[in-house]
């Protein structure tokens, strides 16, 4: 088993039901994802506030060592 990071989305109070997908490589890709989400950024140097209902955050994950993962 190997440590990925699981990215979380939450809309209103739901969490996105395919969510179990996204898994990154190392915490800090994990995290750019989840400012993305969260802000509507499309590029580090956009700054934005937090869009309205929707949160995200990355948890560790044991994966095995063939799973698919973003880097």
């Amino acid at each position: 088993m190997i440590l990925a990071f699981l990215l979380i989305v939450v809309v209103n109070g739901e969490t996105l039901p395919n969510s179990s997908n996204w898994l990154f490589a190392n915490a800090l890709t994990c995290n750019r994802a989840a400012y993305y989400v969260e802000s509507g950024a499309t590029s580090p140097q956009q700054k934005r506030g937090s869009q309205k209902g929707i949160s995200a955050y990355c948890v560790p994950k044991s994966v095995s060592p063939n799973t698919k993962l973003w880097y």
